[in-house]
């Protein structure tokens, strides 16, 4: 997913960058910009094309927060941070689904069909939200599982990335995905 050559570099500026340093912060948005970028349009790959939401702004809202100067946004490395961007992408998906569903509610059952979205092809408008509803429901029963579905499907990230950022095994990551996707099957039904 990333093109970074020099990870103790990139983790250098992460860990200056949070201790507050502007000047390394805005090195550091430079350094992974074109990434971020690729993470959002991951995301809006299934958004329709008039979709208000573009992927410049899921990245600059990303960047505004890691920037504020107050931000409790301060990732330890490069997992790290590819993983704050893809939840706080999630959550941007979200709430603008919520938003064009408000008034939108009542009429018949969602007919839904997952295989795409569970293989890392986000969902939209309503199915995100149930998508969103059901990780929930799953972290609170595993929370390791619902990382793993999330790092899967909104992240983008291959199961090797998702060992590596996890700290567990390949092996486990293919059977956390197993498990996640069969509970996320099961309640979107």
């Amino acid at each position: 997913m990333s093109n970074w050559t020099n990870a103790g570099e990139l983790t250098e500026m992460i860990q200056a960058g949070g201790a507050g340093d502007p000047e390394v912060r805005s090195r550091l948005i430079e350094a992974v910009y074109q990434d971020l970028r690729r993470l959002a349009a991951h995301l809006m790959r299934a958004e329709n094309s008039g979709h208000t939401l573009q992927p410049t702004a899921l990245v600059n809202e990303f960047v505004l927060k890691m920037l504020a100067a107050d931000s409790a946004v301060s990732p330890e490395n490069r997992q790290h941070l590819i993983s704050m961007a893809a939840q706080a992408m999630r959550r941007l998906l979200v709430d603008h689904a919520r938003g064009k569903r408000t008034g939108k509610r009542g009429g018949g059952a969602v007919v839904l069909e997952l295989q795409a979205d569970l293989d890392g092809v986000p969902a939209t408008g309503e199915k995100l939200l149930l998508i969103n509803e059901a990780l929930d429901s799953l972290a609170q029963l595993n929370e390791r599982q619902a990382k793993v579905a999330e790092l899967r499907i909104f992240g983008g990230l291959s199961v090797a990335e998702i060992a590596q950022h996890l700290n567990i095994t390949t092996r486990t990551v293919d059977r956390d995905w197993m498990l996640a996707k069969g509970f996320l099957q099961l309640h979107l039904k």
